[in-house]
């Protein structure tokens, strides 16, 4: 196929320059994108702010696209933007979620450690209750008086 003639979609090919022309100031010129709907994703040399200050050296490094071309790479760079956003709420998701994670993580280790606590307390509760009987039931054993038989045969 040569350079002047058209492919079956309708796009015309052509020959691509891929060494960096020399702009007006005997520099090489950097290659760029073009993100309008009139060129999309369409590269080309120049300057970022050519129209307005500095060199005005411009030119195409890639053919015209076909308008069929242009529709479908506009609705891929409009999928492609959809997607951005579905990955940054998706990232925004996980991040919230490790957030809350570590919160409930570290709630649990704070309901753990009162837990443990308040088992220590409950044991030393239990050992004084048992040493408070065990003192009452020595106190009830002082009080008691010996058994008859004993006492009657120690008087005789």
């Amino acid at each position: 196929m040569s350079a002047s003639s058209s492919s079956s979609s309708g796009c015309t090919a052509g020959q691509l320059n891929v060494d960096n022309p020399i702009c007006f100031y005997g520099l090489k010129a950097p290659q760029r994108t073009s993100l309008t709907f009139d060129n999309p994703g369409r590269r080309f040399y120049g300057y970022i702010n050519y129209k307005r200050n500095g060199c005005d050296f411009f030119r195409w490094r890639d053919p015209e696209i076909c308008e069929r071309g242009k529709e479908y790479i506009i609705e891929l760079l409009e999928q492609i933007g959809r997607l951005k956003k579905k990955v940054i709420a998706l990232e925004n998701e996980v991040s919230t979620t490790a957030e809350d994670n570590y919160i409930l993580s570290k709630k649990l280790t704070d309901v753990e450690n009162s837990r443990k606590a308040l088992r220590e307390e409950m044991d030393r509760l239990i050992a004084k209750m048992a040493l408070i009987q065990m003192k009452l039931k020595e106190k009830d054993n002082k009080y008691e008086s010996p058994p008859m038989c004993l006492y009657w045969s120690n008087s005789l």
